[in-house]
């Protein structure tokens, strides 16, 4: 795959740009939900995220540093606050007065209280002690959660959050993948179900974790990513996801967006 290539794999459209060059693709695609994750050394590219508009929904992905730049941009851009999805990603420490310090977030925007809470129970499979179906606790786990790694354990409850809303999965899962920072397909698919629409968008493909959660929850997906090999990786995935399923271009109207496509 080359720079400027739009491939179709089923309910996937990978798409190799730069992120700030595809306002004209995003238009044409009119999707329901944004996904924003820049590189995490790159904060200036949260200025990706859209302008805000009626029924829209975004959400941005951010680490404990770049907490603050996300927040200011997305706000900027009229963006209402929803609620704050946080993955606990490391299990090899222990912090009694800093808990969670080193912790991976998903700000969700949009209009307050049409998230699905319902529908974003996602039944994880056969999961080990240290993930749990129900992420976002409520009623059916109203208990503050105990976390265990491997130097100790702790309760953890802070301005009315349990920590039964946290996501618990250890990123040298994900590490064994060859990546450094992917995100767990579970998580990612929970947040989206709770989501109304049908159409995701996400800006920064990397490892194509979005893509493949939204083919888990039936959701049409576009991925952007700059790096060609890292967008052949994604359309393996999802050729192997959906039993084969054969990669075509995708080819908007000529007038609307112009790029190379596959043969």
């Amino acid at each position: 795959m080359n720079f400027g290539d739009m491939v179709q794999i089923g309910n996937v459209v990978v798409i190799c740009n730069d992120a700030r060059r595809v306002r004209e693709v995003v238009r044409l695609a009119n999707p329901d939900i944004y996904v924003v994750d820049p590189p995490y050394e790159k904060t200036e590219l949260y200025h990706c995220i859209p302008f805000f508009s009626n029924g829209k929904y975004l959400a941005v992905s951010w680490g404990y540093r770049s907490f603050s730049t996300a927040c200011n941009v997305a706000e900027s851009k009229g963006w209402e606050p929803m609620f704050e999805a946080v993955w606990d990603c490391v299990t090899s420490w222990y912090t009694p007065s800093n808990p969670l310090a080193r912790h991976r977030s998903i700000g969700v925007y949009g209009k307050l209280n049409t998230f699905n809470l319902d529908a974003a129970l996602v039944e994880l499979p056969n999961p080990p002690d240290s993930m749990q179906c129900n992420i976002w606790g409520g009623e059916e786990n109203p208990n503050v959660r105990t976390v265990k790694n491997t130097r100790g354990s702790y309760q953890y409850e802070q301005s009315g959050k349990h920590l039964s809303t946290v996501f618990q999965y250890p990123n040298t899962q994900l590490k064994r993948n060859g990546y450094s920072h992917g995100k767990p397909v579970q998580w990612l698919s929970a947040i989206i179900s709770g989501l109304p629409g049908n159409t995701v968008f996400d800006f920064f493909g990397g490892t194509g974790a979005v893509a493949e959660a939204c083919l888990s929850i039936g959701r049409t997906c576009y991925v952007v990513e700059i790096e060609p090999k890292k967008c052949e990786l994604i359309i393996e995935q999802v050729v192997k996801i959906q039993d084969g399923a054969r990669p075509v271009r995708w080819e908007p109207p000529a007038e609307h967006c112009s790029g190379r496509v596959v043969p």
